[in-house]
């Protein structure tokens, strides 16, 4: 899941921003659904998606494949 890629400090911004905007658009105040989308949001980043905009659109297109 974990690659050695590491996110410098605008990266981990953009990634705290991706996933609060997230559970904030899908109503999720629970922490461990929170920490599940934070693993998938570094997951992504490790496999190379690293533009807010790239980062949001994968994980909407990954959780609702989960759901599906």
């Amino acid at each position: 899941m974990f690659s050695n890629t590491i996110a410098n400090s605008d990266q981990m911004s953009v990634m705290s921003r991706v996933l609060d905007d997230y559970c904030r658009v899908h109503g999720i105040l629970n922490e461990e659904e929170r920490e599940t989308v934070a693993r998938l949001v570094v997951d992504l980043f490790g496999r190379g998606i690293v533009s807010e905009s790239e980062l949001t659109e994968a994980l909407e297109q990954g959780l609702s494949s989960r759901a599906a």
